[in-house]
C-alpha cells in the first residue's frame, strides 16, 4: 500500500524504524534524540516548515510544545535515574508527557483580536475597554493594609542591598500609564464600558472615566439594556439566542420559597417533640426554620470560617470553665480545648482562616476567664452546688413542658448550672443577638435562652440565666425580685423580668411556635438578623446577602456576638 500511494509512504518508514528500534534498550534522552531524527524525515515536518496560513503556525506550535515537554520530562530523568527503556516503554513516557502539555492556538487575522494587557495591542482602528470598574482597571492609589509606603520606605532604607517593595504611588502611576496608552492605541474609535450591575450589587465606574468625560466633552455616554444582549426574537439565527430573547422579554417574577410538598418527605423531616428535642434544634427552629432543616435534619456541612465562630462557643464546655477554681487552670484548660477545636476544623479552613480562629478564640478565652472571675465575685454563687454538662431530665430540670396542646420533651444537657442565693442558675454561652445594653428590654426572643428558663420554672420560681456571648458581654437575667448589681466597665450587665408570669406566656408562646415547626416539618425561611450569623447563606434563596429574594421589612439588628 505505501508504495502505491505515495501520500502513505511514510507508513512504510515508521514500520522499518519500529522493526529497527523494537529490540534496543536506551536512556529516554537518547531515544529523544532519535524522535527529532525520526521528525525530520517525515513529510509532516516538511509541511510545518513550508505551508502557508493558520496552519502552518498550528503545526509549529504544537511540534514545539511536544518536543519541550520530552525534554523536560528527559532533564528530570537522567538527574534521577536514567534507566535504559524499551521503545513500549519510550512511546509510554511519551503519552504521559504529551497528555500535561498545552499550546496556544494562532489567532486568526481578521475578526476581533483579544488581548489582557496594553503591551499585547497590535495596530488597530477601533478598539473596546471591557470592564472600567473602580477597583478593577485602571486601579487608585491605595496603600497595603499590612505594610504601608512608610513602612515600605524604612524597609528599603534598611536594606539598601534587596529589592524595595514598590510604593502605592508607583503601581498608581503605572495604571495611569496604561490607562493612558489604551486610549491613545486606536487610531479611529474608542469604547470605554463597564456592566452597569454585578451578581448581587450596582457595579462603580471607574474613577478615570469621570475624567474622560471631563477632558472629552464630545464623548457620546450610552447605557445599553439587556434586552440589547440578543436581536429581536424574529432576527435570532441560533436557538440559544432565540431563548434569550425569550427570557429577556418575559415579566420577572420571584422564585417561590423552599419547600417540602410531598408527605413522605415532611415524614422524613419532622420532629415528635414530645419523643424529644434538642434546645438547640427549638433555638434554629425559631430563629428560621430553614437553619433547623440544614443544620440538624440534612447531612449538609459548612465547616467554613463562620461555622469554626460558631464552634467557638463549646471552648468553655470542653474546658468545664465552671468548675475551674482559679484564672490560670482555667486559661490552660480552654487553651488545651481552643488547640483541639483548630486542629479538627484546619482540613476544611484556608492556612490563614485557620491563623484567624485561633488569634480569635486566644482573645475570646482571656476575656472569657476575667468576666468569669469577675461576675463570681460580683453576683456570688454556692461553689458547693456547681455543675458542669448538667443533663435536661433531672433534677431541678423538668423532664416534659406542657401547657395546653403543648407537649415537649427536653433532652441534652446545659453548659453548666450552680446556685445563686439558694436559686438555681443556668449558664449558656451564645451567639445570637441578645440586645445591647442601651436596649435591653425589646430583646429578641431566643428559643435556647426561654427553654432554659423553662427547664428550671415552677410557679412562683425566683432563679436566674446567665449568657456569656462571644462580642465581650456577660448577661446575667433575673426571674422574680432579686437584686444584683451590674459592671458596664467589665461588660457585666443585668435583666431584670419582675412579672415573671407575663414573661412566662411570651415564652410558651415562641416555645409552641418552635415545636409547631418541628414537627410540621416547615423550612420556608424567616430572612433578618439572623442571616448575618448563617452558615448555610449559599443555600438560601431568601439569604439577604446570597439569596434571590429581598426580605421586605427584614431588621438588619446589630448583633451581639
Amino acid at each position: 500500500m505505501p508504495q502505491t500511494i505515495p501520500e502513505l509512504a511514510w507508513v512504510g518508514r515508521m514500520v522499518a524504524l519500529r522493526r529497527a528500534f523494537a529490540p534496543q534498550l536506551l536512556g529516554l534522552a537518547a531515544w529523544s534524540r532519535h524522535l527529532t531524527d525520526w521528525i525530520g524525515e517525515m513529510p509532516w515536518h516538511e509541511q510545518s516548515l513550508f505551508g502557508s496560513g493558520q496552519t502552518q503556525e498550528r503545526d509549529k506550535r504544537a511540534q514545539n510544545a511536544m518536543q519541550r515537554a520530552l525534554a523536560q520530562a528527559a532533564t528530570i530523568r537522567v538527574a534521577t535515574d536514567d534507566a535504559p527503556i524499551t521503545l513500549d516503554g519510550f512511546v509510554a513516557c511519551c503519552a504521559r508527557a504529551w497528555q500535561e502539555a498545552e499550546t496556544t492556538l494562532p489567532s486568526m487575522r481578521d475578526g476581533v483580536f483579544v488581548v489582557s494587557r496594553e503591551a499585547d495591542l497590535p495596530d488597530v482602528d477601533h478598539l473596546a475597554v471591557l470592564g472600567v470598574l473602580e477597583g478593577e482597571f485602571p486601579r487608585r492609589r491605595q496603600e497595603s493594609a499590612i505594610f504601608d509606603d512608610e513602612v515600605r520606605t524604612a524597609l528599603a532604607v534598611a536594606r539598601p542591598d534587596r529589592i524595595p517593595l514598590p510604593l502605592s504611588t508607583e503601581q498608581a502611576s503605572q495604571e495611569r500609564d496604561e490607562f493612558y496608552r489604551v486610549c491613545v492605541a486606536p487610531g479611529k474609535s474608542l469604547w470605554l464600558s463597564y456592566p452597569l450591575t454585578g451578581e448581587d450589587r450596582d457595579n462603580i465606574a471607574a474613577f478615570y472615566l469621570s475624567e474622560v468625560e471631563r477632558v472629552a466633552p464630545g464623548a457620546i455616554k450610552r447605557d445599553f439594556p439587556r434586552t440589547g444582549l440578543v436581536p429581536p426574537l424574529d432576527e435570532c439565527r441560533i436557538p440559544a439566542d432565540a431563548e434569550l430573547a425569550r427570557a429577556l422579554a418575559m415579566e420577572g417574577h420571584k422564585p417561590s420559597p423552599p419547600s417540602l410538598e410531598s408527605i413522605e418527605a415532611r415524614l422524613a423531616v419532622r420532629r415528635d417533640p414530645a419523643k424529644g428535642v434538642s434546645p438547640a434544634e427549638l433555638a434554629d427552629a425559631r430563629a428560621c426554620p430553614f437553619v433547623w432543616f440544614a443544620r440538624h435534619r440534612t447531612p449538609i456541612r459548612q465547616p467554613g470560617i463562620r461555622e469554626g465562630w460558631r464552634r467557638l462557643r463549646r471552648i468553655p464546655v470542653r474546658a468545664r470553665l465552671a468548675l475551674q477554681t482559679d484564672e490560670q487552670a482555667a486559661i490552660s484548660s480552654m487553651e488545651q480545648a481552643l488547640a483541639e477545636l483548630v486542629e479538627q476544623s484546619r482540613p476544611y479552613l484556608e492556612p490563614f482562616e485557620a491563623r484567624m480562629l485561633e488569634i480569635g478564640g486566644r482573645r475570646l478565652i482571656r476575656d472569657w476567664t476575667l468576666r468569669e472571675f469577675a461576675a463570681r465575685a460580683l453576683w456570688g454563687r454556692d461553689e458547693d452546688a456547681v455543675r458542669s454538662e448538667a443533663p435536661l431530665g433531672e433534677e431541678p430540670f423538668r423532664e416534659t413542658l406542657t401547657k395546653a396542646d403543648l407537649d415537649v420533651r427536653l433532652v441534652g444537657h446545659v453548659p453548666a448550672l450552680s446556685k445563686k442565693n439558694g436559686r438555681w442558675c443556668v449558664h449558656l454561652v451564645e451567639s445570637r443577638n441578645l440586645g445591647t445594653p442601651a436596649n435591653r428590654r425589646e430583646l429578641e426572643p431566643d428559643a435556647l435562652l426561654l427553654v432554659g428558663l423553662l427547664a428550671v420554672a415552677t410557679p412562683g420560681a425566683r432563679h436566674t440565666l446567665e449568657i456569656e456571648t462571644l462580642s465581650g458581654r456577660r448577661w446575667l437575667y433575673v426571674m422574680g425580685e432579686m437584686d444584683f448589681r451590674e459592671d458596664p466597665e467589665r461588660n457585666l450587665f443585668v435583666v431584670h423580668y419582675p412579672d415573671y408570669r407575663a414573661f412566662c406566656e411570651e415564652v410558651v408562646r415562641h416555645l409552641s411556635q418552635a415545636a409547631d415547626r418541628v414537627s410540621n416539618a416547615e423550612i420556608v425561611p424567616t430572612p433578618g438578623s439572623v442571616c448575618r450569623s448563617c452558615t448555610y447563606g449559599e443555600w438560601c434563596r431568601m439569604h439577604l446577602e446570597y439569596g434571590e429574594v429581598a426580605a421586605m421589612g427584614s431588621s438588619r439588628e446589630d448583633d451581639d456576638g
